[in-house]
């Protein structure tokens, strides 16, 4: 006592499938590892599992420097850059 004064809503999400991504779960591998280590650049966050020649020209054909930090990418170019990746490791 008192009751509080206080107003309440219900919010829901739908997503929506804006981005088509043919292998979802590897592109979230590719996040997770991209964001493992939030302050490093994104080249030293993949090069363990990806070659790091190959992730600057990429991200060069991208319009970004090879010292990029993770969240300086849009969520494009994150897909432009995993379907790159796929297509150069086949």
């Amino acid at each position: 006592t008192p009751a509080p004064k206080v107003d309440s809503a219900t919010v829901r999400f739908t997503p929506h499938k804006k981005y088509k991504i043919a292998n979802f779960e590897e592109f979230k591998k590719l996040i997770h590892l991209a964001f493992a280590m939030r302050r490093k650049t994104l080249v030293n966050n993949l090069k363990g599992k990806y070659d790091k020649i190959l992730l600057e020209n990429i991200l060069k054909n991208l319009n970004y420097l090879p010292n990029v930090r993770p969240e300086e990418i849009s969520v494009e170019n994150y897909i432009n850059l995993f379907n790159q990746l796929n297509t150069k490791n086949k």
